[in-house]
């Protein structure tokens, strides 16, 4: 079965694509990953077959401030011709089914004109209707009643680029207008995390997280280790780059002082910066989550999916600081769940605060653990690879 997996965006956007490629090319089939991304040269040497698209609006990440919403959406359509064209330049190829991530628009399209099925791996449940909550991208304060209509909103995200769309659908691949075949909405992640709405039609499948394992050779720096063996707290927003990263990390440094514990800053693309640290303090670049986690007492993030995923799976309570679109869901989550106190929206975030949910966050690390063991327990891959293969029953390996 040969698979091609379109992608787009950070690590975080493009890392479990490439843990599902890994499986698939364990149990005999053919991935293929294209991603429009920075990320690249990590997913390069993996093993399977890996294409780096054009990375289109991935270059308006650094500088947003500037801009206001039209411009950015007007700038970014202008940026799309040559990720789509290079998305079809791997499509034509020829796929059996095609996976793709919810921001990557032409994944249907290619289907379509391919006519295999489609997949959409899905790492926040934004895409099938539910009653059960509101779309996760709204307030949790939405009304229950208005619950299934509010996922209409999801549809508007991609409003401004139908023209686009439309025209490139006839252009390159000779079809009428349309939206693109979708078979089936696979979700990657938890069912401890997001239980299964009973609404949802059997079209939406929930596999678990798609991890990808660190390399079996890789082993934790000493310095880390031995850094990590009073109470010591992960902090990192990942590739969040707005504000003011020297005024974060004054924020950051203030909370690990208040709370009195050790902190493992994370770098990421400028989120945090710091010339001069504290003996309490060690920043590191880029470090594996499944191998730093378990060394630390609790993780303070931007409540990515993802490291919010690696969180929970290593046992580690959470402080989740979002920013924007799902992190402010993953927050709200986390707490539910007990292994997080309330989320800290970056804005206006306070080092008093940050130190007080730092202190409760440690003190749910039972609740954290029992959750790690339960998700350790799933085969996100896994699952995935057996959903893939029961669509298409007759592609051979």
């Amino acid at each position: 079965m040969k698979v091609l997996i379109v992608t787009a965006g950070s690590r975080g956007d493009v890392q479990p694509y490439a843990a599902l490629a890994l499986a698939l090319k364990a149990a005999g089939h053919e991935p293929v990953l294209a991603a429009a991304t920075r990320s690249g040269g990590i997913f390069a040497g993996l093993g399977f077959r890996f294409v780096e698209l054009d990375e289109g609006p991935m270059r308006l990440v650094d500088n947003t401030e500037r801009r206001g919403t039209l411009a950015l959406v007007r700038e970014a359509m202008g940026m799309l011709s040559k990720t789509f064209a290079d998305a079809w330049d791997v499509a034509s190829e020829g796929a059996d089914i095609v996976v793709h991530h919810p921001g990557v628009m032409v994944g249907p399209h290619l289907a379509e004109r391919l006519d295999v099925p489609s997949v959409l791996g899905a790492f926040t449940p934004l895409h099938v209707p539910t009653a059960a909550f509101p779309m996760p991208l709204l307030p949790s304060w939405t009304p229950p009643a208005f619950n299934r209509i509010s996922y209409r909103l999801v549809d508007g995200i991609s409003l401004p680029y139908r023209k686009l769309l439309t025209q490139w659908r006839a252009d390159t691949l000779g079809l009428p207008p349309g939206r693109g075949r979708q078979d089936v909405v696979m979700h990657a992640f938890s069912e401890h995390v997001v239980p299964r709405p009973r609404d949802w039609p059997a079209t939406a499948l929930t596999t678990g997280y798609w991890f990808l394992p660190s390399p079996e050779d890789y082993v934790l720096p000493q310095a880390l280790q031995d850094f990590a063996k009073g109470t010591t707290v992960y902090i990192g927003f990942g590739s969040m780059t707005r504000d003011d990263p020297g005024r974060r990390t004054e924020v950051v440094l203030e909370a690990v002082r208040l709370a009195g514990v050790r902190a493992i800053l994370a770098k990421g693309w400028g989120g945090l910066a710091a010339p001069d640290l504290p003996d309490n303090v060690m920043m590191v670049d880029q470090v594996p989550h499944d191998r730093l986690f378990p060394f630390v007492d609790a993780v303070v993030h931007h409540g990515g999916a993802g490291t919010a995923a690696a969180a929970a799976a290593a046992g580690r309570p959470q402080v989740l600081c979002p920013f924007l679109a799902d992190q402010p869901y993953w927050g709200r989550r986390m707490h539910e769940l007990g292994v997080a106190p309330p989320a800290l929206p970056q804005r206006g975030l306070d080092s008093g605060e940050l130190a007080a949910s730092i202190k409760e966050a440690l003190s749910r690390s039972a609740a954290a653990a029992a959750l790690g063991e339960r998700i350790r327990a799933e085969d996100g891959t896994g699952k995935a690879v057996h959903a893939l293969e029961r669509l298409c029953p007759t592609s051979g390996r």
